[in-house]
């Protein structure tokens, strides 16, 4: 292992996170740790090296350490989810974890993205606040779902 995969290895070990953002490298850091500061300075000398080890991680949706996949706390290493922070209440089916499967996870959200509603989770109607209609009576009806009919949301400037 070289000395730059030993350091995002560690880095990501005592809490830190790392990630691409385009060409950019882009990192999290554990409050008041010196190790993770002397990690960083590390990573900022390695910094082509460590940005081509992301890529390929991304790519071949592999941990960059080797407790990364075992150890996520979010899955309990089993990479799959249906949690509503994973399934964005889109299915009851597992989906990739959000936090140690992030590309596929990020694919998966975008490919279902144009099939569910967020708002109304493709009912085309919904109870809350903007979209409910009053009812018969004192109760409330579930109205068309603003977010996927795009109207009935009033818009006003603050003054």
């Amino acid at each position: 292992m070289t000395e730059a995969a030993q350091a995002v290895a560690r880095f990501r070990d005592i809490g830190g996170s790392l990630w691409l953002e385009g060409e950019r490298l882009r990192y999290r850091l554990p409050a008041g740790s010196s190790e993770a500061m002397q990690l960083l300075e590390m990573l900022r000398r390695h910094k082509p090296e460590v940005a081509t080890l992301l890529r390929e991680s991304q790519r071949e949706n592999v941990p960059l350490s080797a407790s990364a996949a075992t150890d996520c706390a979010h899955c309990g290493g089993e990479r799959v989810c249906t949690c509503p922070a994973c399934s964005l209440h889109r299915t009851s089916e597992q989906v990739p974890c959000c936090m140690c499967r992030c590309a596929d996870h990020q694919t998966w959200v975008s490919a279902t993205s144009a099939q569910t509603c967020w708002h109304c989770r493709g009912n085309g109607k919904c109870l809350c606040v903007i979209c409910s209609i009053p009812g018969q009576g004192p109760g409330w009806i579930a109205g068309p779902c603003a977010a996927c009919h795009g109207k009935g949301m009033r818009q006003e400037v603050i003054q």
